[in-house]
């Protein structure tokens, strides 16, 4: 019994030992991960993130470095958990012009894969208890989601949601009814 007890410490020692000479040695940079799936549209409060070392050398160009890159800022696109957060993840809330407000909008992917930022769309919103349908014209595209890559440190993520820019009236009848409304997008 002794020897079973002194031989599973013994292989946990080794397997934790090896783990230990694997790790990687060289120099390593701090960044912010996300600690599961962020929607589009979203403000990042700290529980949202985790502060993560990574090889220096795997930090993608414009990484979030510092908790202030996050203040007043929401998600462009969904971020898989464990992504390593970057610039283009976010966009200042504060960029919508007075009396407009910002919001995620669920595309089809044909207008995904021709629609790009500063671009005017027409939404169609109807409401499926009244039949009532309603035109917001001349609504500005703020950003759409990257193209998807692969890759074990991917930070894209393909999706279908953009964000675009919308009048406070178009965006209470676009959350109205928690979601119940049918919405359609048509590029100008």
């Amino acid at each position: 019994m002794h020897r079973r007890i002194l031989a599973t410490v013994s292989a946990m020692v080794c397997v934790f030992a090896c783990l230990l000479a694997v790790q990687h040695s060289g120099p390593t940079s701090d960044v912010y991960t996300a600690a599961a799936r962020i929607p589009p549209g979203s403000t990042i409060a700290s529980s949202d993130v985790h502060k993560t070392a990574v090889p220096t050398d795997l930090v993608p160009a414009g990484a979030i470095t510092s908790w202030s890159s996050f203040a007043d800022q929401m998600t462009t696109g969904p971020i898989p958990a464990g992504a390593i957060l970057t610039a283009d993840n976010f966009v200042a809330a504060s960029q919508a012009a007075n009396g407009f407000v910002i919001l995620p909008l669920t595309v089809s992917p044909q207008v995904l894969a021709i629609v790009k930022p500063g671009d005017h769309v027409s939404i169609f919103v109807s409401n499926p208890t009244t039949g009532d349908v309603s035109v917001a014209r001349g609504i500005r595209v703020i950003t759409i989601p990257a193209a998807s890559s692969s890759g074990f440190l991917s930070t894209n993520s393909s999706g279908s949601f953009i964000l675009v820019e919308v009048p406070d009236q178009v965006a209470s009848e676009l959350t109205a009814g928690g979601g119940m409304a049918s919405t359609t997008v048509a590029i100008e």
